[in-house]
């Protein structure tokens, strides 16, 4: 319906939208599954109100469409008002069906027709036309009541025109003296209206080939559109099914079958271990469980659009089988925690005898040994802390990475979290503040949230210029402590603040970067962060550089205190 008003708008200027009568007046139409509306009219100057009108809002006039469509014959409609008369003009509409898929409607106003067929006269005359199954009139002159010095003749004939019967009646006023063939013409009259629709329903269907021509063409574009869709649908990867507004499967394409079986006619939720909760507001993407027809599960990716008053309760859903990526991913832990063991015993060997000899063999090496092993020394520490960080992801990726959570000072986290990383920041030259606005205890595994923090820090302090400054804030909002890490760096771009938090993913992942990194620390800090009951996030520091926040829960007594 957007679409045909949008065309509609476009070759009418002040066209606004599909309507229909509600009483005397014209309102837009109600949404329902099909429209009938008029969409070209000749002439169109006097007509100009009739485009957009949907003929299906009226019972007769829908049955009268259907009857021509279903018959592929010209139809008559009972008689109507027409809704482009200001005076209420009454006529019968001659429906021809078009390719079984348009309609050429011809207007017939009765008033005009008569006035062509019946002789003129001085006599005064009454003429009627009826519909017989209806039983409204379409027409009627003046009235020919009789007096005392005439009489009224009548005549009446009844005929059928494009399968539906009508009754023409005249009445005629004569003087008594008078003798009149008035009665023959009406017969004359009766047979020349038969004539002349049977000749206008000629001109009629004679008129339909340019619009057969349109109609094919826009059939043949309509077609030709449809196709593109369906072999889109038919071979995507991807699940896609359309759901009523029962919440019921009305069609999957084949790689939705193949995903759950043929379950057209099933209830949508029937589909998933849990039932999918609609959007209430823009489009959502559900990571979900699925249910085959054999009752085996699997993982998938559930998208669900944005509910639209267009659509009625109408709904196409998209699937992704998740299948194979959790199988690449479970093997990419576990080779990544086999690596890691494998890695850490010798790195454990290497940092042993790099501490040994600059610990007890300085004095006797030249200068150039020392700073060798010095370099090689710290080398060997960031190997260890990216293998713990591998082994920790692969812990967390198991749901095997421990918390232990314990009532800590939070003044003892702030102190662990910046001894840890003060030679560092010694080393990039730039400084460490602490900002406490806040004293209490928190319920927290102390060495993973000293570990989150370090994290914290550590990257503040990689992207902060020389001579710069990093702070660390902690402050109470409500039952939540706040932890922020201030930095003036060069900040997040907005389009990496939804990702940063993923394992690997780096904001600068060039091969140029002028800042290292594994990518793995920001992950660990959400997954421990979240483990503990909190929550993590980024965002723009005034004046430049970004701030890492972390948010706690307090303990119960505390928090009412």
């Amino acid at each position: 319906r957007p679409a045909f008003e949008r065309e509609l708008a476009a070759r009418y200027p002040g066209f606004d939208s599909i309507s229909e009568r509600d009483g005397d007046a014209r309102v837009p139409a109600a949404s329902r599954s099909f429209y009938y509306p008029v969409a070209l009219v000749e002439p169109l100057a006097p007509n100009a109100s009739a485009i957009g009108f949907d003929l299906a809002s009226h019972p007769d006039r829908l049955r009268a469409i259907r009857r021509a469509l279903d018959r592929g014959q010209p139809t008559l409609s009972a008689p109507v008002t027409l809704v482009q008369e200001t005076e209420g003009g009454r006529a019968v509409l001659l429906f021809v069906p078009v390719e079984r898929r348009g309609l050429l409607i011809a207007v017939l106003r009765m008033s005009d027709l008569l006035a062509a067929v019946l002789p003129a006269s001085r006599d005064r005359r009454a003429v009627e036309l009826t519909d017989v199954a209806a039983g409204q009139g379409l027409h009627a002159d003046a009235d020919a009541d009789g007096d005392a010095d005439g009489m009224v003749l009548r005549s009446a004939v009844t005929m059928t025109a494009v399968d539906r019967q009508w009754q023409l009646t005249v009445s005629t006023a004569v003087a008594p003296v008078l003798v009149t063939w008035e009665p023959w013409a009406v017969l004359v009259a009766g047979g020349l209206l038969t004539w002349l629709l049977a000749v206008l329903l000629l001109v009629v269907t004679g008129q339909t080939a340019r619009v057969a021509r349109l109609v094919e063409e826009r059939t043949a574009k309509l077609a030709a559109s449809e196709s593109r869709v369906r072999t889109i649908v038919d071979h995507v990867f991807d699940g896609v099914l359309s759901v009523d507004e029962d919440g019921v499967v009305a069609a999957m394409n084949p790689a939705a079958v193949r995903m759950f079986g043929d379950r057209v006619g099933e209830s949508f939720p029937s589909l998933f271990t849990d039932a999918p909760e609609r959007p209430d507001g823009g489009p959502s993407l559900l990571e979900l469980e699925g249910l085959r027809s054999d009752g085996q599960t699997f993982p998938l990716e559930l998208a669900l659009p944005a509910p639209s008053p267009e659509r009625g309760g109408h709904a196409t859903a998209t699937v992704h089988d998740l299948t194979e990526r959790k199988r690449v991913d479970r093997l990419k832990d576990e080779f990544l925690s086999t690596v890691s063991h494998e890695l850490r015993t010798p790195l454990t060997s290497i940092r042993g005898a790099l501490g040994i000899t600059l610990g007890t063999m300085t004095a006797t090496l030249p200068k150039r040994a020392t700073d060798l092993l010095a370099l090689a020394d710290r080398n060997a520490h960031r190997l260890t802390a990216l293998v713990d960080d591998l082994l920790d992801l692969g812990r967390a990726s198991a749901g095997s990475l421990e918390i232990i959570q314990q009532r800590v000072s939070m003044s003892a986290l702030v102190a662990d979290a910046v001894d840890g990383v003060r030679t560092y920041a010694s080393e990039r030259e730039v400084g460490v503040a602490v900002e406490a606005h806040w004293e209490g205890d928190l319920w927290v595994d102390p060495q993973r949230m000293v570990q989150v923090l370090s994290n914290l820090l550590s990257n503040a302090l990689k992207f902060s210029p020389e001579g710069g400054e990093v702070r660390l804030v902690a402050l109470e909002q409500g039952e939540r402590v706040r932890f922020e890490v201030h930095d003036r760096g060069p900040g997040v771009a907005p389009e990496h603040r939804e990702r940063i938090f993923d394992r690997f993913h780096q904001a600068d992942a060039s091969d140029t970067r002028a800042v290292g990194g594994s990518g793995l620390g920001l992950a660990i800090a959400k997954e421990i962060v979240e483990r503990s009951g909190g929550s993590i996030g980024v965002a723009d520091r005034e004046g430049g550089g970004a701030v890492f926040w972390v948010e706690l829960r307090r303990p119960r007594h505390e928090a009412a205190a």
